[in-house]
């Protein structure tokens, strides 16, 4: 049985067995964890369209053997990891922020909210100078604190080391 999966960002990739990639993924319904056969060939033509920041829609074929079910087809929407390259700065930042998206994300979740708040990030952070990335580090680790259901805005006013031991002191006292 074959179905699609609309509107997901490619958080990772990981080699799996000899030949294979496993891709992990974000939409508005959750992550998914899926198999991309022939993934490390040279000649695959998936290959090349399941890089970590590629937004598109994915064709699956259900697995009856293996729990990972099997990526078929891709259609690209946005490319961001090629337009990011050009900088290894702001590359540098987006798959940190991938990253910490991708351990605080489950597959049992809804991730729209997730996905949009990322997908805007990855757009602005094509627009923005060098300099301006500590500020948009910042509105990333107070969306990721709202995100885990710390209210920033109820935060008392401190500086970031001080916000950091503050939280650190929440988390080990509940």
């Amino acid at each position: 049985m074959q179905y699609k999966i609309q509107n997901a960002l490619i958080l990772k990739q990981n080699n799996f067995r000899e030949n294979d990639l496993k891709i992990t993924l974000l939409n508005q319904n959750g992550k998914y964890e899926l198999l991309a056969k022939g993934g490390k060939n040279i000649n695959s033509k998936l290959a090349p369209m399941l890089l970590p920041l590629s937004f598109c829609d994915l064709w699956i074929i259900k697995s009856k053997y293996i729990s990972l079910d099997t990526i078929t087809d891709v259609k690209i929407k946005n490319n961001f990891f090629e337009n990011l390259r050009k900088s290894p700065c702001h590359l540098r930042f987006s798959l940190r922020v991938i990253e910490i998206l991708d351990n605080i994300s489950y597959p049992e979740l809804s991730s729209g909210d997730l996905l949009k708040n990322l997908l805007k990030l990855l757009v602005t952070l094509l627009k923005i100078k060098k300099a301006d990335l500590p500020k948009l580090w910042i509105h990333f680790e107070l969306f990721v604190l709202e995100y885990l259901g710390l209210k920033p805005n109820k935060l008392p006013k401190m500086s970031i080391k001080e916000l950091s031991k503050y939280l650190e002191n929440k988390i080990l006292n509940s």
